[in-house]
């Protein structure tokens, strides 16, 4: 049974939308821990035992681990809907050239073979903010109108507008995102 349900949440992602407008998308990659408590504190699902739209209607407070920073990203949610979808219901849909909304930064993604490392990607993604994020046979750049920008872990690009965190599988050529802009 265990192992059916650590399968299960590999195998889905985490999308929320803060808003009934869904005009903003959040999205977490395959097998994100998470928690959903409702406003006394109740835990109502996770990562492990739950796939579907869930309609937030109430209080509730959504306690996200990424796997590229050690505090939790914490949502108090009063209204729009968490998702938890099949990877593969999202390579249906998100493998064109572009794709992805957060916070009104759009992304045109690249992909390219590996011509050192055969079966492997390497990916180029340009921002619609301005940044662009390569990964060409293990070696990770981003730069923001010509300028280098920092990148920690794997991979938090740090710029003056924001942080935009990402990952990338260059076996697979598979690319999650989100961008977090910079509070003023």
């Amino acid at each position: 049974m265990l192992t059916a349900l650590c399968g299960f949440s590999q195998k889905t992602y985490l999308s929320i939308y803060e808003t009934d407008a869904r005009d903003n998308v959040i999205m977490y990659p395959p097998g994100t821990p998470f928690e959903l408590r409702d406003a006394e504190n109740n835990l109502i699902f996770t990562e492990k035992n739950y796939e579907g739209e869930f309609k937030i209607k109430g209080e509730y407070t959504l306690s996200v681990s990424p796997s590229w920073k050690v505090e939790k990203d914490i949502f108090r949610l009063t209204e729009g809907s968490i998702v938890v979808e099949l990877t593969e219901d999202y390579y249906k849909y998100e493998q064109n050239k572009s794709y992805g909304t957060s916070h009104g930064i759009t992304v045109n993604k690249t992909l390219i073979e590996s011509s050192l490392n055969p079966g492997m990607k390497n990916v180029k993604l340009s921002f619609s903010n301005g940044i662009v994020f390569t990964y060409t046979d293990g070696k990770a750049k981003a730069t923001l109108n010509g300028k280098a920008l920092k990148i920690k872990y794997k991979y938090m690009i740090y710029s003056d507008t924001g942080i935009t965190k990402l990952s990338f599988n260059p076996k697979t050529g598979v690319v999650w995102w989100v961008f977090e802009p910079k509070v003023h």
